[in-house]
């Protein structure tokens, strides 16, 4: 997977457009905002086969975890994991703690992690992250 040479417009002007869109499980969740990231800065949706499929955290869980969905999917696409203070914009992220874990995406600031809510686009610390993914 490579990113576009104009990935960081994309990026920026999807951000822009999903700025204020709400969390909304197998719509606009964690997982499924950050591959419509990787989409808008590669033309590649890691997504696609489970978008649509689930509407619900228990039918959710049925892919597994947040953390085992990352691994899987990363994997695949070959995007290696890398430290979180190496981590890029554009890169994904996973933040929390061991009871709840959600993933979001390095902003273009490179400062924060940009995760799903139920009020739109959230930002954390990038040291708030505890693993990271290179796309």
């Amino acid at each position: 997977m490579r990113r576009y040479d104009d990935w960081q417009e994309r990026l920026g002007a999807f951000l822009a457009r999903h700025q204020y869109e709400t969390f909304a499980y197998g719509r606009w969740d964690c997982c499924l905002f950050v591959a419509a990231a990787i989409e808008a800065m590669t033309g590649v949706d890691p997504g696609a086969s489970v978008r649509g499929t689930y509407s619900s955290r228990a039918e959710a869980r049925r892919y597994g975890s947040v953390e085992a969905a990352v691994e899987a999917v990363t994997a695949r696409y070959g995007m290696p994991e890398t430290p979180v203070l190496r981590a890029r914009r554009g890169d994904v992220a996973l933040a929390g703690n061991p009871r709840s874990r959600s993933l979001g995406l390095v902003a273009l600031d490179g400062r924060d992690v940009l995760l799903v809510s139920s009020e739109g686009l959230w930002r954390v610390p990038v040291l708030s992250a505890i693993r990271a993914w290179s796309v």
